[in-house]
């Protein structure tokens, strides 16, 4: 009975470093993924509705070098007036100002922001800024002036359809 007891005790010990060593690994793992989760920072928004102008939006991601790219939408109506609303993206929760988020990724920022303004269908995401699905380098990215439309750019096909 003794020899039963003595195997007991040597696999205790190799069970009981092998549990700290996943515990330590995960941990690892997990405090490096929050990171590349967060360290870019989110897209920041800045709504912006003048007395005498356009409304419009101002586009700021910092870490990604994109700052004050500007997109007026001329010949909008806009019940409020000189009121000037950011929205950090930080959060599946956010909404915009005006307008309707149509599509928000936000595993890793900056993520994905899809917003549609005005019959307008604007897209942040880190490779470049798209207009109604026509895309635009951020490096070419600095102001833009929208028109009204009559109808709004239809929904993504595959981001509809649900896969299981």
């Amino acid at each position: 009975m003794s020899t039963g007891d003595s195997r007991d005790d040597r696999m205790i010990k190799p069970v009981i470093l092998t549990f700290a060593a996943c515990l330590v690994g995960y941990a690892l793992l997990f405090s490096c993924d929050a990171h590349l989760r967060e360290n870019k920072g989110p897209w920041e928004i800045t709504f912006d509705t003048p007395t005498n102008g356009a409304p419009g939006i101002i586009i700021n991601q910092p870490d990604l070098g994109i700052t004050n790219v500007t997109i007026r939408f001329e010949g909008q109506p806009f019940a409020q007036s000189n009121a000037t609303t950011i929205v950090v993206y930080d959060n599946p929760r956010k909404q915009p100002a005006f307008g309707e988020l149509r599509f928000h990724d936000l595993s890793y920022l900056p993520g994905t922001i899809t917003l549609l303004l005005f019959n307008h269908e604007i897209e942040l995401i880190p490779r470049g800024l798209y207009i109604n699905r026509e895309v635009i380098p951020w490096s070419d990215a600095r102001e833009f002036s929208l028109k009204p439309t009559n109808s709004a750019p239809p929904l993504h096909s595959k981001r509809m359809k649900k896969e299981y």
